[in-house]
């Protein structure tokens, strides 16, 4: 075994024990609580699910962060309180409910902070427009894994794969605080995907998919601000998210081409579609877990471009 993996396993397995032994006990508390995923005209199941697996995932996020080999919470605090602050908002919006504009501020807010904090990567610089391209981008993951989160298994899988990905650009280290979450939101989803991949005996809830997609959202700001970017190694991060970030992008841009708000919900999303067409609700979670993987393939493939890259597009503006 690689010296340079061993924190970066160890923490990934902290965090899987760790939401495969919560799950149950959170299950169980959902259904005292009678905090079900009720069947609708919007919903893909018939019976009654329980939600707020993401209280068993975010909690095995943290606990693989703070706990796991080395020392990265010198530098973590931005990180983690900002993933705290959308859990908390989204547990709140799965046990009382809480309306699009107020789940917007709470997510800008959060994503305001990391970015103050240093997490904008070096692209972003002085001024207030990059900075706020930033958070935008933040807040864009933490919606588009939020829509995502239709169909069992989907969410979590996607983001286990994205977090492969983020493993592989770090060379498997563990010893940033990019490498480390990278590992522990692998740990994390793949422990929960034991629960949730179709059937599914719990759903994510809320308080799930938005913190999957802000710790996504954390990654590609982080991977930014490596330093030393040319326009191949920007994609990085959106190659990444791509499948993602394209549904949230048609189901906004359908939402306002008819006049209705871009959080109404709808079942006209990519996975929707290929149900509506027939596909097993198993079979459309491993094609979007393939297609995820095949993406990251010219993602790292892009990280690695250099000053060749940066000579070619000069010699061709010449």
């Amino acid at each position: 075994m690689n010296m340079m993996t061993y924190p970066g396993l160890i923490s990934c397995l902290m965090a899987f024990v760790f939401v495969v032994a919560v799950l149950p006990l959170v299950r169980r508390a959902a259904l005292r609580l009678n905090l079900f995923d009720q069947p609708g005209p919007l919903k893909i199941h018939t019976q009654p699910i329980a939600r707020l697996g993401g209280v068993a995932m975010t909690l095995g996020l943290l606990a693989a962060i703070l706990f796991g080999p080395g020392r990265v919470y010198d530098t973590s605090f931005p990180f983690l309180a900002s993933v705290l602050w959308i859990w908390l908002v989204g547990l709140w919006d799965d046990a009382w409910g809480l309306s699009p504009g107020l789940r917007l501020a709470a997510q800008f807010g959060a994503a305001i902070f990391l970015v103050k904090s240093g997490w904008s990567g070096t692209f972003v610089g002085d001024g207030i427009v990059f900075p706020a391209a930033a958070c935008v981008f933040l807040v864009v993951f933490i919606n588009a894994f939020n829509f995502l989160d239709g169909s069992d298994g989907l969410a979590g899988g996607v983001a286990a794969v994205i977090a492969l990905g983020y493993v592989l650009l770090n060379g498997g280290s563990a010893s940033s605080l990019g490498g480390r979450v990278a590992w522990a939101l692998l740990g994390s989803c793949t422990g929960f995907l034991l629960s949730n991949f179709p059937p599914a005996k719990i759903f994510m809830g809320d308080c799930g998919s938005t913190t999957l997609g802000f710790v996504v959202g954390f990654l590609g700001l982080n991977y930014y601000s490596g330093g030393d970017l040319n326009l191949p190694r920007l994609l990085v991060p959106l190659l990444f998210g791509a499948l993602p970030l394209l549904d949230f992008a048609l189901a906004v841009l359908r939402r306002l081409k008819s006049g209705s708000s871009p959080f109404t919900g709808d079942r006209r999303h990519l996975y929707d579609l290929l149900l509506q067409r027939g596909w097993s609700r198993r079979r459309v979670a491993l094609c979007f877990y393939f297609a995820t993987a095949l993406l990251l393939v010219p993602g790292l493939l892009f990280s690695r471009a250099g000053p060749r890259w940066q000579d070619l597009m000069a010699h061709i503006r010449n």
